[in-house]
């Protein structure tokens, strides 16, 4: 933390928790495993670099917001299922293979 020319600490923005990365890389990674969709179909999505995208599975980088609503559109799930806890996630994650095994 630093401190303005008043004395007052100026707060460093917002960062992301490495357990947070590591979560989002962890669900970003397991729904695209579960669809059998590449890292190339999903950064093609999103108009950025196959290797952009695989620094969000990574958990080097993480996605924005907007990226996150667009990779949720991709799945059609909400992006709720991002940030919810993982026992929701991973009941996000059944349907999805359900219902691919069923239209398969």
């Amino acid at each position: 933390c630093t401190h303005n020319r008043r004395g007052k600490p100026i707060m460093p923005a917002k960062t992301y928790k490495q357990d947070d990365k590591n979560d989002i890389a962890y669900r970003l990674k397991n729904l695209r495993r579960a669809t059998g969709s590449t890292q190339q179909r999903l950064g093609d999505h999103l108009e950025i670099s196959r290797s952009t995208y695989t620094y969000y599975e990574m958990a080097k980088t993480v996605p924005d917001v907007f990226s996150l609503y667009r990779i949720a559109q991709f799945y059609a799930i909400s992006i709720d299922a991002f940030f919810a806890d993982r026992t929701h996630f991973q009941s996000v994650l059944a349907r999805i293979k359900a219902s691919i095994k069923t239209n398969a």
